[in-house]
């Protein structure tokens, strides 16, 4: 935010600042943030005096809180926004190139407080700054409030960074023993039914499930019930009666999958699974390939010319493997390979250095059937640079077009699929074929 600002005071003649917050304790840290960067920040009191503010033209960097008082919260935006219109002068006109910075904007930018703003400055650049953007339904999503993102930092990227902790989760396998006698009963539609183990009955006692515990009651009770309402007594019970053995860990994926597990470690990521698998040689080549069929699965839609030749890759690998017409460890340097292919084809692959994202990729791939030309036989694929040239075409035809939301919408999806078509030259079945394949990229 603070960077953002400073380019625009120099690269746009007049250009003003106002950033909205909607706590004072953010207002305060915004006033540090920037004074930590020598840029003085005017701090506006209450409606009148950001009117008054806006209205002159002596401060080009203004800091508002989206309330009247940090205090008031939501509850005074009303009283808020009247104090703001009941002070407007009649020439009132915002001076200045005026750029406005919500921060939290997914708080307090989804209803009439954002139009009030807008009425207030209507020619003014609205800049949305959210860690949790609004995409249900319940209320106007942030993309319709504010127009398409400008720029998204992921989680993974935060945590590449250094800036969070990621979320680490590792199976584990814990011994539980019964270590007392135990009696439970469960009460329905005014009967009772009771298990109790004593000393004449429970001569020996195996653990136990929360799930056997539940059909032990359904059995014992002669009815089907719905036991949620009695979970926490369940849950007390196994507190009460189950004790747990320290436990141990079973493999060594961290929060890897299995695919990326072997590329980021090769053929050493066998070493991290359960000693169960790693007992034997075909137990692990069919959870290999199981994991990488699923990956293909899961991604053949984004790709599917590229993912369908990786599973043909991978189903002529398993014959060899079968057939033992290769060693186990050739066999593994082949998988590893494989598998690199597949999760990293941007990588592995050879595209022009134009076709440098996801979709390109998709397209470039499967953007093999040209409307054919004097010199090109139906059929051909075309030369590299031209399919790179229309893959181009295609990408900003697309774009020019789509809308936010455009998947699902009838006319949306028309304006996209008419796009493709008019790149294409008419040719429907490259076109119903690259339009599922847009639908499917991230990147549109």
């Amino acid at each position: 935010m603070v960077w953002l600002a400073k380019w625009i005071r120099e690269r746009v003649p007049d250009a003003r600042v106002l950033l909205i917050t909607d706590h004072t304790e953010l207002d305060e840290q915004v006033e540090k943030v920037f004074k930590g960067v020598s840029e003085d920040i005017h701090r506006t009191k209450s409606g009148t005096d950001l009117v008054y503010v806006l209205n002159a033209s002596d401060e080009w960097l203004i800091a508002s809180l989206i309330h009247k008082f940090g205090a008031a919260e939501e509850g005074d935006i009303d009283a808020f926004v009247e104090d703001i219109r009941s002070h407007l002068p009649e020439d009132f006109r915002a001076k200045g190139d005026i750029f406005v910075f919500v921060d939290e904007c997914h708080r307090t930018q989804s209803g009439k407080l954002h139009d009030a703003m807008k009425a207030l400055l209507p020619g003014a650049m609205l800049i949305g700054f959210t860690g949790t953007p609004l995409l249900k339904g319940d209320k106007q999503r942030s993309i319709e409030t504010f127009g398409p993102y400008i720029h998204i930092y992921k989680y993974d990227e935060a945590v590449s960074d250094g800036v969070v902790l990621d979320l680490r989760y590792e199976a584990r396998d814990i011994d539980q023993n019964i270590c007392r006698t135990m009696a439970y009963s469960k009460r329905s539609a005014g009967s009772t039914a009771s298990m109790a183990t004593t000393r004449n009955t429970a001569t020996s006692l195996t653990t136990r499930t929360c799930s056997e515990v539940r059909q032990e009651v359904k059995l014992v009770s002669g009815d089907y019930i719905d036991l949620k309402t009695y979970e926490p007594a369940m849950r007390h019970l196994l507190d009460t009666y189950i004790r747990a053995e320290e436990s141990k860990r079973l493999s060594g994926f961290d929060d890897l999958t299995l695919v990326e597990l072997i590329v980021e470690r090769g053929e050493k990521a066998v070493e991290a699974l359960p000693a169960g698998i790693r007992k034997s040689r075909e137990a692990i080549a069919e959870t290999i390939e199981n994991n990488v069929r699923r990956l293909i699965i899961d991604e053949t839609e984004v790709n599917p010319r590229y993912y369908e030749n990786m599973s043909e890759l991978l189903d002529a690998l398993i014959r060899q493997r079968k057939q033992g017409a290769i060693g186990y460890e050739e066999y593994l340097a082949q998988i590893v390979d494989l598998t690199g292919k597949i999760s990293q084809p941007e990588i592995q692959a050879s595209y022009p250095v134009s076709i440098n994202s996801p979709a390109l990729r998709a397209l470039f791939d499967n953007l093999v059937v040209l409307v054919p030309t004097a010199s090109e036989p139906h059929g051909a694929v075309p030369d590299v640079d031209v399919r790179a040239a229309k893959v181009l075409a295609l990408d900003a035809a697309i774009r020019r077009v789509k809308k936010a939301d455009w998947r699902g919408s009838k006319i949306k999806e028309r304006e996209v699929r008419n796009a493709i078509r008019a790149e294409l030259g008419g040719n429907e079945t490259l076109v119903n074929a690259i339009f599922e394949i847009v639908k499917a990229q991230s990147d549109y």
